[in-house]
């Protein structure tokens, strides 16, 4: 984890706060609802944590969102090879998730 600023691509502003990343394999995680970006959804809507839809997209190479707390944002993205429905499976068999959180509005962003 490292502290410092990151750039908030939806609003094209800068927060200051922290990044983490973490790589995997999906064939280690062996259940692909257990995909680190969905548990860290889950564990901060438990915390009282919201999801807004100002930094939603889906896509068969990756995700992004955003979970707001008042005065603070983190940002998820999720990165992995292409999905493949005919198979229902990843192309290659890696992900990485980036995790920014930091200082926000009160109120979540609209």
């Amino acid at each position: 984890m490292t502290s410092r600023s990151f750039v908030d691509e939806r609003f094209d502003c800068s927060r200051r706060g922290c990044t983490v990343t973490l790589k995997g394999s999906f064939k280690k995680l062996k259940d692909e609802d257990n995909l680190a970006d969905t548990w860290l959804e889950d564990f901060l809507k438990n915390r009282g944590w919201s999801r807004t839809a100002t930094h939603d997209a889906d896509g068969p190479d990756g995700t992004v969102y955003a979970m707001h707390h008042p005065g603070a944002l983190c940002i998820v993205e999720g990165r992995w090879s292409h999905y493949d429905d005919e198979t229902g499976g990843h192309t290659d068999d890696w992900y990485r998730i980036s995790v920014s959180c930091g200082g926000a509005e009160k109120e979540p962003p609209r």
